[in-house]
């Protein structure tokens, strides 16, 4: 397997990500259809609520060994751990409208 290499990342990554609105509700068009974000800015977002969330929840645990408002190191590791092809992502969606049936 090839990793690629960045300033503070290491990954091999090819993720399909799928997000289902709160009562699947038909409000997605094409305007918001193709948000484009940048995956070490969705980790770093991910590494921001994390890090508040730990701090409110376990702090006394965390301030034993951080004072500073710093949790996570800037450096991180992504790897994508299967192969979803876009025919088996629509299956899976077309499946979850079946199943949970279409609030359109």
């Amino acid at each position: 397997m090839t990793y690629q290499k960045g300033w503070r990342t290491v990954y091999s990554l090819s993720a399909h990500v799928v997000l289902v609105t709160k009562y699947r509700r038909n409000v997605i068009n094409n305007e918001i259809l193709s948000p484009h974000i940048q995956l070490s800015k969705l980790i770093a977002n991910l590494k921001t609520v994390s890090s508040r969330l730990i701090r409110k929840e376990f702090r006394s645990e965390v301030n034993r060994y951080y004072r500073e408002s710093v949790f996570w190191t800037g450096a991180y590791f992504v790897a994508s751990c299967g192969g979803v092809t876009v025919d088996e992502l629509k299956r899976y969606v077309d499946n979850q409208r079946k199943i949970n049936g279409d609030f359109d």
